[in-house]
């Protein structure tokens, strides 16, 4: 996974994998930086595999992100290549967890595949996925912004 802001990058416990091998997500971030229609909110756009041996990394961002006091979380989806029942799980647990400290949260709808993915573990009625194309096509979609 790589990170757009050093910091984030020190706060993992394990080197980011840049070259986007198996077993690997990458991240880019777009957030205060950007002028948005929602200001505080900040997104995190998905990139690789989000699996067993992924799920960490984003678990700490989203941890950042929060003692960042931002107000709200969007987590694009679009451009994962896969997800495994962990990582689905991890997202679940994260939006959940966020809810319940005062941050709004939504979901960019990912590829198919990915969306089956939800609906085969049975979260994606309980979870925030943005279902306004409208909303969503105003969502950044862009690639990392990293190497």
């Amino acid at each position: 996974m790589s990170f757009d802001n050093p910091a984030a990058s020190a706060a993992g416990d394990r080197k980011p994998n840049i070259a986007g091998g198996e077993g690997s997500v990458r991240m880019s971030s777009t957030g205060a930086a950007r002028e948005s229609a929602r200001p505080g909110f900040h997104t995190l756009i998905l990139i690789g595999d989000l699996d067993i041996r992924s799920v960490h990394e984003l678990e700490v961002e989203i941890e950042r992100l929060c003692d960042a006091e931002v107000t709200g979380i969007t987590i694009d989806l679009r451009q994962l290549r896969s997800i495994d029942w962990i990582g689905t799980r991890v997202i679940a647990f994260r939006c959940r967890l966020c809810k319940q400290r005062g941050y709004e949260v939504a979901l960019v709808p990912g590829p198919e595949h990915i969306r089956r993915a939800f609906e085969d573990a049975q979260l994606e009625k309980a979870l925030p996925f943005i279902r306004d194309r409208e909303t969503v096509d105003q969502e950044p979609a862009g690639g990392a912004m990293g190497p």
